[in-house]
């Protein structure tokens, strides 16, 4: 970046700007700069960037660990609109999970798309859904392996060991409540 724009790139909460005296003239070549970086993945600090709506936080960011709060309907008024984006980055990325603090907030938010799983059960083929306030009620049965990833532990898979069966409550994006059993994957 500096070779090309002359420019020094700083990070700024999850975005970046272009600190220059000489700004103007450079100001075409600075947003091209900041879209292939946008474009292309890198890992920048604890960031790791796809072209995608939102930032994916990188493992080893405290917002991971932290534990994240319950949402009210009045707090986010745009929660469809972020859960949108949600989905729009999970799939940029090539997932089928993605939790509001992978992306930075620290909120009892995740999405699921679970239709890739179609073809080994065709339940799945129009999963798609938003869970918030989530909170497992029951587990049941022998816990068994699968196979998974992290999208904020880019290219690193392990066997994950869960109960087959879960009974969950949580509310959708209509703030409509729900309480649902499921099996399997």
């Amino acid at each position: 970046i500096r070779w090309l724009t002359g420019s020094t790139l700083l990070r700024l909460n999850s975005s970046f700007i272009v600190r220059d005296y000489h700004v103007a003239p450079l100001l075409v070549m600075t947003r091209l700069c900041r879209n292939l970086l946008l474009h292309f993945c890198y890992h920048y600090k604890n960031l790791y960037f796809c072209s995608m709506k939102l930032p994916i936080i990188a493992y080893g960011d405290p917002v991971l660990r932290r534990k994240a709060t319950d949402i009210m309907p009045q707090e986010y008024p745009h929660i469809k609109q972020f859960a949108e984006d949600m989905f729009e980055t999970m799939y940029a990325a090539r997932g089928v999970g993605l939790a509001a603090p992978q992306v930075g907030h620290s909120t009892r938010l995740f999405v699921v798309d679970a239709s890739p799983f179609a073809d080994d059960e065709p339940e799945l083929k129009d999963f798609k859904k938003v869970f918030i306030n989530a909170c497992i009620e029951e587990e049941s049965g022998e816990e068994w392996p699968f196979n998974e990833g992290c999208l904020s532990i880019p290219d690193i898979r392990e066997d994950v060991y869960r109960k087959p069966t879960v009974r969950i409550s949580y509310y959708d994006e209509n703030w409509k409540h729900h309480e649902e059993t499921y099996s399997g994957m």
